[in-house]
């Protein structure tokens, strides 16, 4: 699990092992900037986090996909003419790609 791109969260009963938990479904820990109770998303706990995560994936294998992918312009991946005008990176929901 990473603190790449954390969030904080505020989980009360959850023990933030939830999929509405910032953290959680960023596949991340807790850190001190949360503000959650009875939190069990620390390395301390990371067995018993990765058993919640394994159990998630077992109900739904997408459950910690990122929810919006970025799509690359066509024109970038596969230059057509010099003239093409690039055009801006587009997201799109995951259950659409």
């Amino acid at each position: 699990m990473s603190n790449d791109q954390h969030r904080s969260c505020r989980c009360v009963k959850s023990n933030c092992v939830k999929l509405y938990c910032p953290c959680f479904s960023a596949y991340g820990y807790c850190s001190q900037n949360c503000r959650c109770t009875n939190c069990k998303n620390r390395e301390y706990y990371e067995d018993f986090v990765e058993e919640r995560v394994d159990m998630i994936k077992m109900k739904n294998p997408r459950a910690f996909d990122p929810k919006i992918v970025r799509v690359q312009d066509a024109s970038e991946i596969e230059p057509q003419s010099s003239n093409a005008v690039p055009m801006p990176e587009v997201q799109v929901p995951r259950t659409f790609v």
